[in-house]
């Protein structure tokens, strides 16, 4: 299922958001407008670059400025995934990585180590804007 939904809200806000759900894949592909497009994952079960892989063909996007959401490399998985992933992770170039809860600490560190310019830590109540 695809579905395109334009948003406004306050502040001079805008996007259109394309939402995407398969047998396991959801995500939400925010084209700003002006910054370029942001990935929003929920729990990546099919995994993080599997998900935004299928977003990006689905939106027919080749360029992301951000991914945020779980990247589902939390434990038992084992570190072969963790270190492909992230591998996979640094091909699509965005300009931020936002891992948030099941990502698990481990992978979160070693995205803030391998790419510094490119982790954005995620609090509850922080706002991010692009």
């Amino acid at each position: 299922m695809e579905r395109e939904v334009a948003l406004k809200a306050e502040h001079g806000f805008s996007a259109v958001v394309r939402l995407f759900q398969g047998d396991e894949v959801r995500n939400v592909m925010i084209d700003t407008g002006r910054s370029g497009t942001v990935a929003v994952e929920n729990a990546s079960y099919a995994g993080i670059v599997n998900t935004v892989r299928y977003g990006l063909e689905l939106a027919g996007i080749d360029k992301l400025l951000a991914v945020i959401g779980g990247f589902h490399l939390c434990w038992p998985i084992s570190e072969a995934v963790v270190r492909r992933t992230l591998d996979d992770l640094k091909e699509f170039k965005p300009d931020y990585l936002v891992p948030c809860h099941c990502t698990g600490w481990d992978a979160s560190r070693k995205i803030a180590t391998e790419m510094p310019e490119r982790f954005l830590l995620s609090t509850v109540g922080c706002t991010m804007r692009f």
